[in-house]
């Protein structure tokens, strides 16, 4: 009888957990997240940049992530930007877009702002073992934030313990692209967005045929262009669940689709804004059958 009544409290405490969810956060993240916190405040762009911008717009930045306190009374999983996993309470999803908030009078010039500002006035490089805490992150957002790229050879072996991310987005940053070699061991990755970069060359099929999982890729506003063989495109039957790239606004000719038809899980393709010209080559295309052009 006190078996089975063992049994029934314990059954009851797990049915309890998973309705009201885990309240607490795990110390190890919450001092990860302060350290993320603290590199960001060093990193702060001082008034002298700030202030290159002509009249009438004013810009200013908001407090950092005010809600981010060094208080063990302060539950980092209701912080700003902070998502963790209701059951579990690990910090599983990090929007950390636009982390110095740049305002200016209007929200129609804070779109002006955030697009036509020139982050290489700002750039910073932070060490990638920033995150190696978060070992159950999903997802991590570091759009808008002029990083020009991480602290060399520092940290990278810390990106295997980052085993469970599957969605990257380093939009609007200064990466080139060295930027996807340094990112090799998220082999988990489903989404990566490395648009509005400072990527340059031909597309970079061998580096990026190691995200075999990977559904969605977005390189829009890059410098890429295409060769008519891209160095080892062959690589690229390795990305078989990939249906969706973003291409927009490169420099690529109609040859890149001969590339591309490794492809074949394609549904969505996306190659306005290039230097396409002449026909469409509707023989080459056919192999994509489920595509959206």
């Amino acid at each position: 009888m006190g078996r089975s009544l063992v049994k029934c409290l314990l059954w009851g405490l797990i049915v309890l957990v998973h309705l009201h969810g885990y309240r607490g956060c795990f110390e190890e993240e919450r001092m990860g997240l302060l350290e993320i916190k603290e590199e960001f405040v060093r990193s702060t762009p001082n008034e002298t940049i700030i202030n290159h911008l002509p009249p009438p717009r004013r810009v200013y930045i908001l407090g950092i992530l005010p809600s981010w306190v060094d208080d063990h009374k302060s539950e980092c999983c209701e912080w700003e930007r902070v998502t963790c996993n209701s059951t579990t309470g690990h910090v599983t999803h990090l929007s950390l877009h636009n982390i110095w908030e740049f305002h200016t009078s209007s929200e129609e010039e804070d779109d002006y702002f955030l697009y036509s500002f020139n982050f290489q006035d700002m750039v910073w490089f932070p060490n990638v073992s920033l995150f190696e805490s978060l070992k159950e992150l999903r997802s991590l957002d570091l759009s808008f934030n002029a990083i020009g790229g991480w602290i060399e050879h520092k940290g990278f072996e810390s990106l295997l313990r980052l085993n469970k991310l599957e969605s990257l987005d380093l939009c609007a940053n200064i990466f080139n692209q060295s930027i996807i070699q340094s990112l090799r061991l998220l082999t988990s990755l489903k989404s990566l967005n490395l648009s509005d970069n400072a990527l340059e060359g031909s597309l970079p099929a061998k580096e990026l045929s190691v995200f075999e999982d990977l559904e969605i890729l977005d390189l829009r506003k890059n410098r890429l262009y295409g060769p008519k063989t891209i160095q080892g495109s062959e690589n690229l039957l390795r990305l078989n669940k990939l249906e969706s790239i973003d291409l927009n606004a490169n420099d690529f000719d109609w040859s890149i689709i001969q590339s591309l038809r490794l492809l074949t899980s394609l549904k969505s393709l996306n190659l306005s804004d290039n230097s396409l010209e002449g026909s469409l080559p509707t023989k080459e295309l056919s192999v994509f059958e489920d595509l959206k052009f």
